[in-house]
């Protein structure tokens, strides 16, 4: 039976199904892409490092061990790259943060990863 409108029940249910399925493959999507970016930041941080960009590598362990995923919650999902080593807080840190090598390989993918999350919600 339909209301003044000509909306049926089954139109209503069919129509929070899509909004269900719309929501699930734009979160999908999301993690994706916020898996994909975090790979290239490593990529990039481990290319640009290896030449010692930002630091004299030493060890290398700090190099070996960055590492980089998406973050996932209910109400968030993004992504980071990190370095694994306890003195990696203090590299970024020192000095007026001029050894810092992951604040630079964020920004860089800033604007493209916000681009590619408009087409996502377009």
């Amino acid at each position: 039976m339909a209301d003044d409108n000509g909306t049926t029940h089954n139109d209503v249910i069919n129509l929070k199904k899509m909004i269900v399925s719309q929501y699930t493959k734009n979160k999908v999507a999301m993690i994706a892409l916020c898996k994909y970016f975090a790979g290239l930041a490593l990529r990039e941080f481990r290319s640009r490092q290896a030449n010692n960009a930002f630091w004299k590598n030493q060890t290398g362990s700090l190099l070996g061990d960055a590492y980089s995923d998406a973050w996932v919650t209910k109400e968030f999902v993004g992504f980071f790259l990190s370095l694994s080593q306890n003195y990696g807080k203090y590299v970024i840190l020192a000095n007026n943060r001029k050894h810092d090598g992951l604040t630079p390989i964020i920004i860089s993918l800033y604007s493209k990863f916000m681009n590619a999350v408009e087409k996502i919600y377009a």
